[in-house]
């Protein structure tokens, strides 16, 4: 077996090390090919077990939403740019911006050049146009092989895994490059993409000779694409994409680069709503609305600023009150800062390059949990440290900043202000979460740095851990006094229902006791007052009564 040729740029000492250090039981051609074929290194030349030279080339990915689509201002365009049609040009404060028009699903949908789908599909597709009436049709499954299928199609791998819905994109960015992307599922914490069994073969030759360059084919983790097959599809495969997988979100942000404008459709106007959460003036208000928002869906154009930039939120429009009750596991992500955005000292506001609060996103987010999602029975809860918070004193990172080049400039904490996560997050457990009726775990994880593997890791916070199983417990009092409340209001409706009749006058709706029916003179029943027999003895005792007293 011939031994394989390293490319320029590789490391030959490297590879064959790593190499012998996977197969020391055979010898050094053989272990650098098997080698080879498990970590599928491009560039390399080696030979297969059928003795044919091969090499592995660029990974091909089923699907056109991995790569963004760029476009350069003051450039030529790419002649194949996919959405050079949807660019427009607007003017904003004397400046060029160049934005993105809304593009249309029937475009996006489009099928892909016939090569490249006979290039990355399935060998069994040319099957799959069955009628309904054949036996291997979908539909002629049982309901629980369609319940795998839809599972294996549209759930993550992973448990630790959690999809985070891309739902607020910018569309602009001022003289720089400007990008599109597709609305995509993205997994956090893991790969996007699995490799598939099938390989793509090419022939080609070089100096050296003929060989075969294989191409990998991966397509992504979710493919929820098959929804929009048709309506029962969409009926099947909503409850178990939305309640079998972690839904993670991060916070907002106010800046202008995180919450960029919108162009209208149909013109070359720009949305740019006011992206800062409500305050305590108009909190409840502000609420009120936007649940009215989102109940109704209406057009994210006429949502509230604050309601238009949170990707929570504006995830709940997008699904709609229909698939929103099918949600489970939740998770967020941010920081629950200490610091604050505007410095005593400074002239104007000076607002740092950070998200919201994740405490405060939590109280708000707590009335749409309650309200749109009454199955979510895990809530985790990712928090990042605040980088803006050394040693007790409120720093930021801007070096152009000349206030914060003097120690002495920098504002320390104030006293009524916690300085810790745990502090925080223990008030946010016993005052908002325990509200959440449909809670039964919740995990509070903080992001770690890993020295040893040079990555951050996510680990449980260290923090008092009867917290959390007191604000379950307090939680599952609440839903067993509730779930007792409409015990008793339901046997009071269904008594008010049942048919009662009165055993003296035989009339419905009330029992003798309360009937108006019985004698109003001796308060006996069986006769009325026109009939009654006692009325002498009653007239005598009147008088009597009436002499004693004179």
């Amino acid at each position: 077996m011939a031994p394989p040729r390293i490319l320029e740029g590789e490391s030959p000492e490297l590879f064959k090390r790593s190499a012998k250090r996977e197969y020391p039981d055979v010898d050094e051609a053989t272990a650098e090919s098997r080698y080879l074929r498990k970590t599928r290194t491009e560039g390399v030349f080696f030979t297969d077990e059928f003795g044919k030279r091969c090499i592995w080339g660029p990974v091909l990915m089923n699907t056109d939403v991995h790569n963004p689509r760029h476009l350069y201002c003051g450039e030529p365009q790419p002649a194949a740019y996919k959405y050079n049609k949807f660019a427009t040009t607007v003017m904003l404060n004397r400046i060029a911006h160049i934005c993105y028009k809304p593009v249309p699903l029937s475009y996006i949908d489009r099928p892909a050049p016939k090569g490249f789908r006979f290039l990355t599909g399935h060998r069994s597709e040319r099957g799959w146009t069955l009628p309904r009436s054949h036996k291997r049709n979908f539909f002629q499954f049982p309901p629980e092989i369609r319940a795998r299928i839809f599972e294996f199609v549209l759930t993550a791998p992973s448990k630790k895994s959690a999809i985070c819905p891309q739902i607020v994109r910018g569309s602009w960015k001022a003289k720089e490059m400007v990008t599109y992307e597709d609305t995509y599922i993205m997994i956090d914490n893991g790969d996007q993409y699995e490799p598939s069994p099938d390989y793509a073969h090419v022939n080609r030759r070089d100096k050296d000779g003929p060989f075969i360059e294989k191409r990998l084919i991966t397509r992504p983790l979710i493919d929820a694409t098959c929804l929009r097959t048709c309506k029962r599809f969409y009926q099947e495969g909503c409850p178990i994409l939305y309640g079998k997988n972690t839904f993670g979100f991060g916070m907002a942000s106010s800046h202008s680069w995180e919450a960029t404008p919108q162009i209208l459709p149909g013109g070359n106007r720009l949305h740019h709503p006011n992206p800062h959460k409500p305050g305590p003036e108009e909190w409840h208000a502000e609420i009120k609305e936007a649940i009215v928002q989102v109940e109704q869906r209406r057009p994210v154009f006429m949502l509230s600023g604050w309601v238009y930039y949170d990707p929570f939120i504006r995830f709940l429009h997008k699904i709609g009150p229909r698939n929103a009750p099918s949600l489970r596991h939740l998770r967020f992500n941010g920081t629950i800062k200490i610091h604050t955005c505007k410095y005593p000292w400074a002239t104007d506001e000076v607002h740092l390059d950070c998200r919201h609060d994740l405490y405060r996103s939590m109280r708000l987010y707590t009335y749409f949990i309650n309200k749109f999602c009454p199955s979510v029975d895990v809530l985790s809860i990712v928090l990042r440290p605040d980088e803006f918070v050394k040693d007790g004193f409120i720093v930021s990172e801007d070096p152009n900043n000349p206030n914060l080049q003097n120690p002495n400039n920098l504002p320390v904490i104030p006293p009524w202000r916690v300085t810790s996560m745990q502090d925080e997050m223990t008030k946010l457990l016993e005052k908002s979460l325990w509200h959440i009726n449909s809670l039964r775990k919740i995990e509070v994880l903080q992001w770690e740095w890993n020295i040893g593997d040079r990555e951050w890791d996510i680990v449980p916070l260290r923090f008092d851990e009867p917290v959390v199983e007191q604000t379950l417990e307090k939680v599952k009092k609440r839903r067993e006094e509730q779930l007792e409340r409409k015990i008793q209001l339901r046997t009071k409706i269904n008594t008010k229902s049942k048919k009662v009749q009165c055993g003296f006058c035989g009339e419905d709706n009330h029992v003798w006791g309360d009937c108006f029916n019985l004698c109003a003179l001796c308060g006996e029943y069986g006769h009325f007052r026109d009939t009654c027999t006692n009325w002498s003895k009653i007239r005598s005792q009147w008088a009597q009564n009436s002499r004693s007293s004179n």
